[in-house]
């Protein structure tokens, strides 16, 4: 029972430390986006692959955390705040909703709740940035062009989250697996 209850222990820590990994991870690539103000959307999309990737390997608790220890240091700390708001509000906490969203069995039906969660969040971005920090952009703006570049966005950042998560799972986790074992 010791051994089961040590292993048990040796397994959480390795997610713990794998969660700080990934919180760093997030905080560097976000501070490359506000350092070249031109990738905070990228930045914030790159950033999401990690919580994407703790979904995958270490469940939503430890996504969550990651999120929000990344969300909280990025808008605390960031030179140029739009990464860290991008992320705070959508990009970080979009896949672990996909995870959700994407079990709605009506493929339609899922699509039309992605797009009504996107324009939650997207509204919420752009007021964020308008009123609360003040940025002056094109990019905070309450205008249709905005609006329809963003859902269009939004659709291929879908797309591709999905097929980037499909090759970890088909080409990648084996290997991850082997060398980490977390389970």
């Amino acid at each position: 029972m010791l051994l089961a209850d040590m292993k048990s222990t040796v397994k959480s820590s390795k997610k713990i430390a794998l969660s700080g990994m990934l919180s760093a991870l997030n905080i560097l690539i976000m501070f490359i986006g506000s350092v070249f103000q031109s990738m905070d959307l990228t930045a914030a999309a790159a950033a999401s692959l990690t919580i994407a990737f703790a979904m995958v390997e270490l469940g939503t608790r430890y996504a969550v955390s990651i999120y929000a220890v990344s969300s909280v240091l990025t808008v605390l700390l960031l030179p140029y705040k739009s990464p860290g708001i991008i992320f705070a509000v959508f990009a970080g906490l979009y896949p672990i909703l996909k995870a959700y969203l994407q079990r709605i069995p009506n493929k339609w039906l899922a699509l039309i709740a992605k797009l009504a969660v996107f324009n939650l969040f997207f509204t919420a971005i752009i007021a964020a940035g308008m009123y609360l920090f003040m940025l002056d952009d094109d990019f905070y703006s309450f205008k249709l062009v905005v609006y329809l570049l963003g859902n269009l966005t939004f659709v291929l950042f879908d797309i591709a989250l999905d097929r980037l998560i499909q090759l970890y799972v088909v080409k990648i986790k084996k290997i991850f697996d082997r060398t980490f074992k977390l389970r």
